[in-house]
């Protein structure tokens, strides 16, 4: 049927072709007239063709409007995975959760609940990878492709010992003829047996000399052992291993220059040579390359911490919402964002923003403060005292966030001797360096009705003035002065 739709009804039918491509691929043409194997090429060219053709990604749900429907679980696989790498992650899980759908048997479909996982890893839904993982696991215990998938998630969420409990048994897989598993050096780097580590790597290479990954783990092992180098010579010697062996070697081995292990271990390397500002620049250069090669979370946020450190408000911007693209609910990213539109005094856009960052599992200290600072600025006093008492919490080190606490207490006026401990807290956590904590002291002390404290601070202060770069604190200042001076 599908051969006369093709052949005498309608050519174009691509629904009609993939079905086609399903009746050879799963052993049941026998019904087709025309010489089996010399169609079967022509199908096989002609399903290349439409996948490999970036201009012909079909929503396959879609094309039965028009063309019938699809059988074909491969079909949807392979559909699925140029979704994918076209970074339309909602299309490729579509694709790829019809085709666990119509798949028969238990080894597809733990094939594809691990490639839907991974799909929904690269999108920053951790959660249902990890379910999709577990289910593969409750069909296959000793299923190789999940283990190692929940390791990856596990470490991702610091959680090690459970990390380290997946990768034991990911080692006790058999290994399949002919293939070679960076397992055991992966769990000797866990246990910090780089020398181990080193060794079993350099085995897994002189096996294969062209696996870039097993040479981008190897350098992965030498940049630890950097770490721990005990003199600045040593650490300079290994780190010249990897500029003059390592990296030129994976560079001869790789198909673009944006490849994704090269850049990454430059950027590991750089990373390790000086926080100047200019191996800042070219540290986050090779990560935006590793980025573009793989469009990961992770990376992503590597890209906006030094965004965040380089201070380009530009660049972060442009990536933050390149971020939270793909992870709606990213905790860094919404709390850029939200301290990029504060500074633009777009208050409602912020705090939308930071609202999402301080929802997440594990919130920032300081995506805490900037909300209660601008619940504290429109006058919703009592919430913003809850966050800044939680960004307190979160990180007892950060200054700007007794700092907050104070000004918060003092804005309700209650608590006052509260309030004047956490100031006095904020200046020694910030050895006295910002000027604008001791405004805040004055507040508190003019408050109190303590006016040779007051008038003691406001003089220390005056010496600094030119310390308070915005134009508020210094107007703050000045008011601060006439009131003590009772004017």
């Amino acid at each position: 049927m599908y051969e006369l739709v093709l052949g005498a009804i309608d050519c174009d039918n691509i629904c009609a072709l993939f079905n086609v491509y399903e009746i050879f691929r799963s052993g049941k043409e026998k019904n087709v007239k025309r010489d089996v194997a010399v169609r079967r090429r022509e199908i096989e060219r002609q399903i290349k063709e439409v996948v490999d053709d970036p201009t012909r990604r079909y929503n396959l749900r879609l094309l039965s409007s028009y063309y019938g429907y699809v059988r074909s679980p491969e079909i949807f696989v392979r559909s699925g995975l140029n979704w994918a790498r076209s970074g339309e992650m909602g299309y490729a899980l579509a694709h790829l959760k019809y085709a666990i759908d119509l798949a028969s048997g238990d080894e597809p479909a733990k094939e594809l609940l691990n490639m839907l996982a991974s799909c929904y890893a690269q999108e920053g839904q951790i959660e249902k990878s990890r379910e999709a993982y577990l289910a593969t696991l409750e069909k296959d215990s000793a299923n190789h492709e999940a283990l190692i998938g929940l390791w990856r998630i596990s470490l991702q969420e610091g959680a090690f010992d459970k990390a380290k409990s997946y990768l034991e048994r990911a080692v006790k897989v058999p290994t399949k003829e002919g293939t070679m598993r960076f397992d055991e050096a992966l769990l000797h780097i866990m246990n910090n047996n780089l020398e181990e580590a080193r060794l079993s790597l350099s085995k897994i290479i002189d096996l294969q000399p062209h696996s870039i990954q097993g040479w981008a783990l190897l350098a992965g092992v030498i940049l630890q052992q950097a770490d721990k180098a005990e003199d600045a010579k040593r650490k300079q010697k290994i780190l010249a291993e990897i500029d003059n062996v390592i990296l030129p070697r994976m560079e001869a081995l790789a198909d673009s220059p944006r490849n994704f292990f090269v850049q990454m271990t430059r950027a590991l390397a750089l990373m390790r040579k000086g926080n100047d500002k200019e191996t800042q620049k070219k540290t986050r250069t090779a990560l935006e390359l590793a980025w573009m090669s793989r469009p990961v979370v992770s990376v992503g946020a590597m890209v906006l911490e030094y965004d965040y450190r380089l201070l380009d408000p530009e660049s972060a911007e442009r990536h933050a919402l390149q971020i939270i693209r793909l992870e709606s609910e990213h905790a860094f990213a919404n709390w850029i964002m939200g301290s990029i539109r504060m500074r633009e005094g777009k208050m409602p856009e912020a705090e939308k923003y930071l609202r999402t960052s301080v929802a997440a599992p594990r919130p920032l200290a300081a995506a805490q403060n900037d909300l209660a600072e601008l619940l504290r600025q429109s006058d919703r006093l009592p919430e913003a005292e809850k966050y800044a008492r939680e960004a307190k919490s979160t990180d007892p080190k950060l200054y700007v966030a007794w700092e907050t606490l104070c000004a918060t207490l003092l804005d309700q006026n209650k608590n006052l001797d509260e309030a004047e401990q956490c100031i006095q807290k904020a200046i020694e956590l910030a050895n006295g360096q910002d000027a604008r904590m001791l405004l805040t002291l004055a507040r508190v002390q003019l408050a109190k009705k303590d006016l040779v404290k007051a008038r003691s601070t406001l003089r220390s202060l005056g010496k600094r003035r030119d310390e308070l770069t915005a134009e508020r604190d210094r107007a703050a200042y000045d008011e601060l002065l006439k009131k003590a001076q009772g004017k």
